[in-house]
């Protein structure tokens, strides 16, 4: 590392050299093609060099009647999205709904068939592009990132060799389809299905779970209420209960803290969020 200044008070210059590894693209989509819709031109370029990088046919959107791609890319704050994935979607294309840090994701939840958190990780775009192709992921050298077919681990187990069991309360049909499959990717596959929040505590009274997710916004019984019943539960006083939302405040971590549940996980949740919620599972009593 070299270091130079000029002065005192005028800044100072760094210069460093590091090696870099080269990591290789190993999967191979060379039939699948993508739009990517976005008003932001900026934004719109970033996403298109990063699907060319991981080997994904990136066409025009100016001239995107001349070829019907795979894929299409909307942006939340599009204010045609609905009008848009409602196009695509009725001609047989999945579509993607990509989340600025910086807007709710709440809005595109009846809309999108799948969402991303922009701006994007490489690692997850490449999960997202094998989930909506069904090719499965691979290293350099052929061997496959998953475990199973399916993208499925192996069940997570106690100790004594029992099956973990969760909760999984959202209303949103798609959302928890989406869900279901990000849990069965880090392992967790017996869960029970909860589509409102007094369904969600009703469940919790007869079984005993691993741990609970709820979403927030859900009809007859909301998360936080449904959080409070089943903190009543003496079988489940200690079980890990992870929020599920589209807000993302420091208050609305606050309520769900003071609803005694264990986790804020904002919408759309990452690979890492998913990871941690397996880990939760694994070993609840984690800080």
């Amino acid at each position: 590392i070299e270091a130079s200044s000029a002065g005192k008070g005028k800044g100072s210059t760094f210069k460093f050299e590091f090696d870099a590894p080269v990591v290789s693209n190993a999967t191979s989509w060379v039939d699948c093609s993508a739009i990517v819709i976005d008003s932001d031109s900026a934004r719109a370029q970033a996403l298109c060099h990063l699907l060319k990088h991981i080997g994904v046919c990136v066409l025009d959107a100016a001239a995107r009647c001349d070829d019907m791609p795979k894929l299409v890319f909307l942006c939340a704050v599009d204010p045609k999205l609905e009008e848009e994935a409602r196009l695509w979607g009725s001609l047989k294309c999945d579509v993607c709904v990509t989340v600025p840090n910086i807007c709710s994701s709440k809005r595109s939840q009846d809309t999108m068939q799948s969402m991303l958190r922009s701006p994007l990780d490489v690692s997850e775009l490449r999960e997202k592009i094998a989930e909506f192709t069904g090719v499965p992921l691979t290293d350099s050298d052929g061997s496959s990132y998953r475990t199973t077919p399916s993208g499925e681990r192996p069940p997570l187990e106690f100790d004594d060799g029992q099956e973990k069991r969760a909760l999984l309360a959202e209303d949103n049909k798609i959302n928890h389809a989406l869900f279901l499959r990000q849990l069965a990717k880090v392992g967790l596959v017996c869960i029970d299905s909860a589509f409102s929040g007094t369904q969600a505590v009703e469940l919790a009274e007869r079984n005993c779970y691993s741990i609970i997710l709820l979403d927030l916004e859900m009809p007859e019984m909301n998360g936080l209420e449904a959080s409070v019943r089943i903190r009543e539960l003496s079988h489940h006083r200690d079980t890990p209960i992870v929020a599920l939302t589209a807000a993302d405040s420091s208050d609305a971590e606050q309520s769900c803290r003071a609803s005694g549940m264990t986790a804020f996980v904002s919408k759309p949740p990452s690979p890492r969020d998913w990871q941690s919620i397996a880990a939760m599972a694994v070993r609840p009593t984690l800080p």
